[in-house]
């Protein structure tokens, strides 16, 4: 029954190299590698070993395995980036090894790495991967060139076109150039980082409040608590008038409520406090959010909020790290009206020196 079952996985391993519907055929394909202590041997170190494989047009594939199983290495010489060492494999009936040039015309690869080279510019990059794809060679040179500059326009980079790749401006090089998004995710920022008495309340539940778990989990829901009720306010009435000015006062507010709640010795009142933090805190939120969609050129939207999310998630750990440093060095409470104290300071020094921030208008920037 071995013997069948072999001869089974055989004929059906050679129907599918036969296959009529085959995008990609691989057969035998090797890697060799020599290692240059071994080179006197003439030991290889095979990377890829008589690789067999069929892929059918309409299916999607994937490569897995452990590191050092050949996967870059097989991606690399269906795509020319390396030669292989024995075997053949053929793209759409095209063969590796004699018609590279017809092949690239027709696939693409995504590499692990960035593929951009900084002293080239915008229109040079397109130019060097068009000649790669073959386009100078399917069209004439004018409409190649064409092409490109449509391609950039597509991008809103025609402006660009002629800058070196290592002086284009990322989403943290728009942020830190854009006063008013700088000064509001600073705010932001800095309020969660020292305002954040959310990490210290289980001490304050058991030291200060002395109450039980139930208590504890109301404390802990009274911030979400106020940030829901002041969503339903501003999806009713949103803030758009002297938005900048609500931003600071609300971010202010924000580290008085902190303040009020590290010295309260009263569970009500430490509740109404803690509301009152997440109620402040959503409406900043808000503001924040707004400014960024709308100070912010559509091209560049993605990095900005890339950012923005670094910001701010890393925030709220650094904020927790800060809570706990702060309460072993300077007490419990101390640690917490430190915290609002400086959130207070923050937005103080931003008032002055972010001058737009302070005058902004949601209005005037739609």
């Amino acid at each position: 029954s071995d013997s069948l079952q072999d001869e089974d996985l055989k004929k059906e391993h050679e129907d599918a190299l036969k296959s009529e519907n085959a995008a990609i055929r691989i057969v035998g394909l090797q890697k060799n590698y020599y290692d240059l202590k071994k080179f006197i041997t003439r030991k290889p170190v095979r990377a890829v070993r008589g690789l067999d494989l069929v892929v059918e047009k309409g299916i999607c594939l994937g490569l897995l395995g452990h590191n050092g199983a050949g996967k870059t290495t097989t991606i690399g010489m269906l795509t020319g980036a390396i030669s292989s060492t024995g075997g053949y494999a053929t793209i759409t009936g095209k063969d590796i090894r004699t018609e590279m040039s017809t092949i690239r015309q027709d696939i693409g690869i995504c590499l692990q790495h960035d593929c951009l080279f900084p002293m080239l510019t915008v229109k040079e990059h397109l130019q060097f991967f068009a000649r790669v794809k073959g386009l100078y060679n399917r069209v004439s040179s004018i409409e190649a060139e064409e092409q490109i500059d449509q391609a950039i326009r597509d991008v809103a980079l025609f402006e660009k076109r002629n800058t070196y790749a290592q002086s284009l401006s990322g989403g943290i090089k728009f942020v830190f150039s854009n006063q008013l998004i700088l000064g509001a995710l600073s705010l932001d920022l800095f309020a969660v980082l020292f305002g954040g008495a959310v990490a210290m309340l289980p001490a304050f539940a058991d030291k200060i409040l002395h109450v039980g778990e139930m208590e504890f989990g109301f404390l802990r829901a009274m911030p979400a608590v106020g940030a829901i009720v002041t969503a339903i306010i501003l999806a009713y009435k949103p803030i758009t008038k002297n938005a900048g000015m609500n931003l600071f006062i609300n971010v202010g507010l924000f580290g008085v409520a902190t303040i009020l709640f590290a010295v309260s010795t009263n569970y009500y009142l430490s509740l109404f406090f803690l509301f009152l933090t997440g109620a402040f805190d959503n409406v900043s939120v808000v503001i924040r959010h707004t400014i960024l969609q709308l100070a912010t050129p559509d091209e560049m939207r993605g990095r900005v909020s890339a950012v923005n999310s670094i910001f701010i998630g890393s925030s709220n750990e650094i904020g927790a790290f800060e809570s706990g440093i702060a309460a072993a060095a300077m007490g419990l409470v101390r640690s917490v009206v430190f915290g609002g104290v400086m959130t207070i300071l923050i937005v103080a020094g931003t008032y002055k020196v972010a001058p737009k921030l302070r005058k902004l208008n949601l209005k005037e920037i739609e």
